[in-house]
């Protein structure tokens, strides 16, 4: 393992990362998958990326019940009470979701259907497990994204 400082340096690397497909990908869908173990790391990194960039970043965060990813994201979304189109979206929680299997499959099996109404890149935190169920119970969507992105632990977080 390495130690705090080259871990920092990779922090900051896969935050460019994140910051430069968020910016790339805009107008059009782009799934990005973030790891990291704890949400307060994931949520210190989301804090940063909105210091990096200069857009708006939509916020969703998933309750223990959700049932379905693409369907709660537009809700949500709608909720907001306005109409428009999110430079990019956020979610947090699918690692505290009961039934992430029945979620990550409904995902999976909708996954069109994210291209083509959700014209943002669409960022999914989640720790190391929840990407391993990713990869299992919804292959297809997971080959969207590009590699994921590493976040590590350091002393400052």
């Amino acid at each position: 393992m390495c130690n705090a400082e080259e871990r920092a340096i990779k922090n900051q690397r896969s935050l460019d990362r994140l910051a430069k497909t968020i910016v790339l990908s805009q107008g059009r869908f782009s799934l990005i998958l973030a790891r990291a173990d704890r949400p307060q790391l994931q949520r210190e990194m989301v804090a940063r990326l909105r210091e990096k960039v200069d857009l708006e970043i939509d916020e969703i965060h998933l309750s223990p019940n959700s049932q379905t990813l693409y369907s709660t994201i537009l809700a949500k979304l709608n909720q907001r009470g306005d109409a428009r189109v999110p430079q990019a979206v956020v979610v947090f929680g699918l690692d505290g979701v009961i039934d992430l299997e029945r979620v990550l499959k409904s995902a999976n099996l909708v996954r069109n259907e994210f291209v083509q109404h959700c014209p943002y890149p669409l960022c999914l935190w989640m720790a190391d497990e929840t990407l391993q169920k990713l990869r299992r119970f919804a292959p297809d969507l997971r080959n969207w994204a590009a590699n994921p992105l590493k976040f590590y632990e350091t002393d400052e977080t």
